[in-house]
């Protein structure tokens, strides 16, 4: 539990998103579930029907919490991306979902990434991830992609998927 708040505070800046929340109120009830089966356990012996039906709990509590981290994790699966900006949509994938699912800011709601003025044009944006800063000037919460982490190719693949898929989506 001590981990996934600190994931939570350094990844999402304590963004409360709905599977978070689950997970914060899932976590506390399995800790719970399985203290009372250890100390029924201990009282009417481990054979006992009670253990087994809050042993069975504490299954179903843990696989709700595989199922909200994995959509924290993978999010909901999306219509594929145009062929000719798959390299930006993994990208963005891997660097931007987290916090920018279909182009909102989760940390941020009042800055979403579509219609940001920093997509005006890709040296703007390439400068931007490379020393994000917030309007006023001010160091914001998301992290520096610096060439090694994000090179300039990829930064412009990442451009064009944002600007083809988020900012300027073909609707069919």
């Amino acid at each position: 539990m001590l981990f996934g708040i600190m994931d939570w505070q350094h990844y999402y800046a304590e963004a409360m998103l709905f599977p978070i929340k689950m997970k914060l109120i899932l976590a506390p009830i399995l800790l719970i579930l399985l203290a009372a089966a250890v100390i029924l356990g201990f009282k009417k012996g481990a054979e006992s029907k009670a253990v087994l039906a809050i042993y069975s709990l504490c299954f179903v509590t843990v696989v709700l919490l595989g199922y909200f981290g994995g959509q924290l994790v993978y999010g909901v699966k999306g219509p594929a991306p145009p062929a000719d900006v798959k390299a930006g949509a993994k990208i963005f994938a891997n660097n931007c979902k987290g916090c920018h699912p279909n182009g909102s800011n989760i940390i941020k709601p009042n800055l979403p990434l579509r219609s940001a003025p920093q997509l005006a044009e890709f040296n703007s944006f390439k400068s931007f991830i490379r020393a994000p800063k917030m309007p006023d000037g001010a160091p914001g919460v998301m992290p520096a992609f610096t060439p090694a982490k994000i090179s300039d190719q990829q930064a412009q693949d990442l451009y064009e998927y944002i600007q083809k898929v988020i900012e300027h989506p073909v609707r069919k």
